[in-house]
């Protein structure tokens, strides 16, 4: 079929460009998937190149179950992929990089998100997310509005800039697909205004009615909506108190990336921003909490500083 046949070409670039797979390097496929046309793609694509491919399917939800099986054989591939459902294990991926793996993950991706979204130039995108990221890591303050109402400030936190481009081409490097999305950990209690939900929200997906939030000395003070912003306000009163906090920060710079309710792709929505509340030690800050709410804002205009970078959704700096 077409669509398998395109997912294989794709499968064979990210292979190529992304991972710079060698003849008879033993590859790690670690999936949850029952069926899944993404991991038939890879594992074809795999053979073409010659590798080793090693297909190791865990019943979704037990992977500490299997833990020191799944030690054992990553730590000794070349390189480790990781298409789980839900968010893999850190040790394991930091327990592959540390010998000498390259690590791809996949988490959350279905086939439809794989078809559209990893269809990229990744040599392209890898500019253009790195630009962002050296800009944050130079600047002091970021500014967010949007159409719907959005309208607040925030001081970065130069030291923790993420930077997914999709790139893990030598020994130790660790990556994720979809590609394009570049964020940072906001400085302590120093967010301050409105910031209006508009795009999706983490375990609901595309929000219907919008949330906004009063966000002062980086906290979420206020919860204003209907129906979606009671039930974050829920979710929040049954957390910590260190749930409210403003934790991370982020701007997508995928071309082919949309909507959909699916926070790995629409978190790379070209010239979309994202928010997280809660815990972000996981990404370099020093919020602890349990759990890591994320929400995107359609249509943001971004500066950075004085540089504007987004313009109403349209990514207008670096040029692409």
């Amino acid at each position: 079929m077409k669509e398998q046949q395109d997912l294989l070409k794709v499968c064979f670039t990210i292979l190529t460009k992304c991972l710079k797979v060698k003849a008879e390097e033993v590859c790690a496929l670690v999936t949850d998937f029952s069926d899944s046309q993404l991991d038939s793609a890879f594992y074809e694509a795999l053979l073409a190149h010659n590798a080793i491919p090693v297909l190791i399917r865990v019943p979704y939800g037990s992977y500490l179950q299997h833990f020191q099986l799944l030690e054992n054989v990553i730590s000794s591939a070349n390189i480790l992929m990781i298409h789980t459902q839900d968010i893999f294990p850190h040790t394991l991926r930091k327990k592959a990089a540390a010998s000498g793996g390259r690590v791809l993950s996949l988490c959350g991706v279905t086939d439809d998100v794989a078809a559209r979204a990893l269809a990229v130039d990744y040599e392209q995108l890898a500019r253009v997310t790195r630009a962002i990221a050296q800009l944050l890591a130079t600047s002091e303050k970021m500014f967010i509005s949007t159409p719907g109402g959005t309208e607040f400030s925030l001081f970065i936190n130069n030291k923790v800039i993420i930077c997914i481009d999709g790139l893990a081409p030598e020994p130790g490097m660790i990556t994720a697909l979809p590609a394009g999305v570049v964020a940072t950990v906001p400085l302590a209690n120093m967010a301050e205004g409105i910031i209006v939900l508009n795009g999706s929200l983490s375990f609901w997906g595309l929000i219907e009615d919008p949330v906004i939030l009063t966000v002062e000395q980086g906290r979420i003070v206020k919860i204003d909506g209907n129906k979606t912003a009671k039930k974050l306000e829920d979710m929040l009163n049954q957390a910590d108190k260190n749930a409210r906090y403003l934790a991370e920060v982020g701007i997508g710079t995928n071309p082919k990336a949309i909507y959909t309710g699916l926070l790995i792709e629409d978190e790379r929505v070209c010239g979309s921003a994202h928010v997280g509340f809660g815990r972000n030690t996981h990404l370099g800050g020093d919020i602890e909490s349990n759990v890591h709410i994320d929400a995107t804002l359609r249509s943001p205009t971004i500066f950075v500083d004085r540089l504007l970078l987004v313009d109403k959704g349209t990514l207008v700096w670096p040029e692409c």
